[in-house]
């Protein structure tokens, strides 16, 4: 198994929070502040599965948002 610290999911954990045993749970997955540690304490699984989803479609849309101005800075670069 990939130690925490070499996960790719670090990058959204909160600085304070990256010492702690599972990491990825302090990731803060919506508006609201609501992490899945928050979500496995007082929501239900449909609001973890919805929270959840949301977050990782909105991740990808924002991930490939920043993949096609990479490319686009060097094509101009190139040019």
């Amino acid at each position: 198994s990939l130690p925490c610290r070499d996960c790719v999911l670090m990058r959204f954990v909160p600085a304070e929070r990256k010492s702690v045993s599972v990491p990825c749970r302090f990731i803060k997955l919506s508006e609201k502040g609501q992490t899945l540690q928050s979500l496995y304490q007082w929501g239900t699984e449909q609001e973890v599965e919805e929270v959840v989803g949301n977050w990782l479609r909105a991740t990808i849309k924002k991930l490939e948002g920043e993949r096609q101005v990479d490319r686009a800075e060097k094509s101009e670069a190139r040019a």
